[in-house]
């Protein structure tokens, strides 16, 4: 499987140029998108004396800072969106996006604006801060809403090209490698030979042999025949004969020896002898 990866490798290496390049290509023609966050701080406002400070900041941390979340849920819906549009100089769009939260334990609204210019998202941002700031004043006399910052992050956070390109290139890597790794396996079999499969036709030529070879092995050698028991008995006793009886035996065993010698013709005499 080593030797095959390694023919492999220039044929893996093309798939994944060609999906990276794939992905860079489908990622620059999506549109970019920036982003511009705005940290703001609710605090009390002027109107408040400095001996009313402490109790207006524990009045808001009793209230578990509904306050809070009131301004911030108040300044992320769309109405505040299209009025920042108006004071920026443009129109709403629906490329543009707001979002707001609340930093744990503590009176930081964060507010994200996302859109794909990134000089109208900058113009959006400082009318937006401007507008939040306005509308608490005004509804929350005793408290304000301070502008702290805006953070600009570098460059587009979406698409996301390299993660993007990355992401293309290891699943393309594994998809060659799965495919060599089966490549492999089939190659395993090919070369491992399997034995053919008995068709019909093979079993029913078959069926004779078997049968003639069952027949074979039924046939049961014959038994010699039985000794009477009056065999048994003439040999197990030596037979008693009179000497007569052995010379009758032995004339008949001389002419039976002479009657199977070959004859040999008589010569007969020549006429002129």
């Amino acid at each position: 499987m080593a030797a095959l990866f390694l023919r492999r490798a220039w044929l893996i290496a093309a798939v994944i140029a060609l999906a990276a390049l794939t992905a860079w290509i489908a990622v620059q023609a999506q549109p970019k998108v920036y982003e511009r966050t705005l940290v703001f701080v609710l605090r009390p406002g002027p109107a408040i004396k400095d001996a009313q400070i402490p109790d207006a900041i524990r009045g808001i941390a009793q209230e578990d800072a509904q306050l809070v979340r009131t301004v911030a849920r108040v300044i992320r819906t769309d109405r505040f969106l299209a009025l920042a549009f108006e004071r920026a100089g443009g129109t709403i769009s629906e490329d543009y996006t707001l979002t707001s939260s609340v930093s744990p334990g503590s009176d930081v609204i964060e507010t994200r604006l996302r859109g794909p210019d990134a000089d109208a998202l900058a113009r959006l941002g400082t009318a937006f801060a401007r507008l939040a700031s306005a509308w608490v004043a005004r509804v929350y006399r005793a408290y304000e809403l301070e502008f702290l910052e805006a953070d600009v992050a570098d460059g587009p956070v979406a698409p996301r090209t390299g993660e993007t390109v990355l992401l293309a290139a290891m699943l393309a890597a594994l998809i060659s490698a799965a495919a060599v790794a089966g490549e492999a396996r089939l190659r395993g079999r090919i070369a491992r030979p399997v034995p053919p499969a008995e068709t019909p036709i093979a079993e029913e030529q078959e069926r004779p042999a078997r049968s003639a070879n069952a027949a074979r092995r039924s046939v049961v050698t014959p038994a010699p025949p039985a000794a009477t028991p009056i065999a048994e008995e003439e040999e197990r006793t030596p037979a008693r004969t009179t000497p007569a009886e052995r010379r009758k035996r032995t004339v008949r065993g001389v002419s039976s020896t002479a009657s199977e010698q070959p004859r040999v013709p008589k010569k007969r005499p020549r006429a002129g002898a």
